[in-house]
């Protein structure tokens, strides 16, 4: 079987002469390790208590996510002790409905919140299979499996996408899986929400992706339709949300999610119109989220000759921390270096004062990972045939790739084409060969 040559390099963030101007939040990003460090102490410590099962569910997968990342990124066994002991944990809590599968929305006052929204699930899936790797969590892909039958037997909607949420009921789901079959299933709000949907899709493709089962994907590729017509127009703006109608103007929350979303669907397919997609977000946020009074991007776009000073943007850290990191990831995909200049802004802001709150540490944790440690590119050389992008996919997916930017091209002439296709990686300066 013929081999491909696969050479290395690395990737660092890109600065621009403008960014070099910009000396006080580059400063201090040039001692991010230390920074991650602290990051990495502090989460380690917050998920280690008893009371870490009482936080709220964003900070938990926040919190857990950046553990597991740093300890795969740094090599440090302990952080991804404590991920995996924690979230088996907590799978193995009221948290998660052991009979239908899914996690509920929380706990108040020491009790549970029965309902369970689709934002959260499409995290919690997306969090289980990143553990799938390591030898001490087994219940990952049973609990992901879990998860995606939850998706799949109630929020899934006719037609493809996914309704928001399954309405509250302690009754019913204090009920046995019998017990359950005998009454009526709580209701769906079937409101499709931007971010929610986004996250859905990412999930979906990273299900596939990992179990190698095309059924996941093509609901996400369902799901990005329902997106495509509902909510995106064809400038690329969005609205928050559709029921019967547009519901409002879409959150810097909304145009990232769809951004990472529209990069999950070309590392599934290869299909490079949808890196026109990761365009219109990364210029999006860019152009309609700015904070015209200093540094990082507002939630919602201020209302058209506004007057008004707005709050500080970076009083909601973990949203700029996750549109810095979206925005870094964009500039490395796209080859735009313009992308990087406010996301190093944004996390030389955060960094200067880390965040007491545990999402927005875990949040800033994960995106100070992108900026500072070498990204692994791929590059696939096809003929462009449908045949050839599955080969490459289907290679990737079994060598277990962690792969967070692709770059596909066809041949040049002068290069021809082979009986397999070509696929290099880059990532340091060592070379390797793999089979394809």
């Amino acid at each position: 079987m013929a081999k491909a040559r696969i050479r290395w390099r690395s990737w660092e963030p890109m600065r621009s002469e403008k960014a070099a101007r910009s000396r006080k939040p580059l400063l201090v990003l040039e001692r991010g390790l230390e920074v991650l460090e602290s990051i990495g102490n502090r989460v380690s410590m917050a998920v280690d208590r008893e009371s870490f099962s009482s936080e709220s569910v964003p900070a938990q997968i926040a919190s857990l996510s950046f553990l597991t990342r740093y300890s795969v990124a740094t090599g440090e066994k302990k952080p991804m002790e404590s991920a995996i002991h924690q979230t088996h944990r907590l799978c193995h809590s009221p948290l998660y409905d052991a009979v239908e599968g899914g996690f509920f929305k929380g706990v108040t006052h020491g009790k549970i919140k029965t309902s369970k929204l689709l934002s959260h699930n499409a995290q919690w899936l997306m969090l289980v299979l990143s553990l799938r790797g390591d030898s001490e969590a087994t219940f990952a892909l049973p609990m992901a499996r879990g998860i995606l039958h939850f998706l799949q037997g109630r929020l899934l909607l006719p037609g493809g996408g996914f309704g928001n949420a399954q309405g509250e009921d302690p009754a019913y789901y204090a009920l046995s899986g019998n017990g359950r079959r005998q009454v009526e299933a709580p209701p769906v709000d079937q409101t499709l929400y931007t971010a929610s949907s986004a996250l859905a899709l990412r999930a979906l493709c990273e299900g596939s992706w990992v179990l190698g089962e095309t059924e996941y994907l093509q609901m996400a590729l369902d799901t990005f339709a329902s997106l495509e017509s509902w909510v995106e127009d064809s400038k690329g703006a969005l609205s928050h949300a559709h029921g019967d109608r547009p519901l409002g103007e879409g959150t810097l929350e909304d145009t990232v999610q769809m951004g990472l979303a529209y990069l999950a669907l070309y590392r599934a397919t290869l299909e490079p119109s949808h890196l026109e997609g990761v365009t219109r977000m990364a210029r999006r946020v860019i152009g309609k989220y700015k904070n015209p009074a200093g540094e990082g991007f507002l939630n919602a776009q201020l209302p058209a000759k506004s007057s008004g000073r707005p709050s500080a943007p970076l009083a909601d850290p973990a949203p700029n921390a996750r549109a810095a990191s979206f925005l870094l990831i964009a500039s490395a995909q796209l080859g735009d270096e313009s992308l990087s200049v406010p996301a190093l802004g944004i996390l030389g802001a955060l960094a200067a004062s880390l965040p007491e709150d545990l999402e927005a540490a875990g949040s800033l944790g994960n995106a100070l990972l992108v900026a500072l440690l070498p990204m692994a590119v791929y590059e696939a050389v096809t003929d462009g045939s449908e045949a050839q992008r599955s080969r490459v996919l289907e290679r990737l997916r079994q060598v277990g790739s962690s792969l967070i930017v692709i770059t596909h091209r066809l041949p040049a002439p002068r290069e021809g084409m082979q009986r397999l296709p070509r696929l290099i990686r880059y990532c340091g300066a060592d070379r390797h060969e793999i089979v394809i």
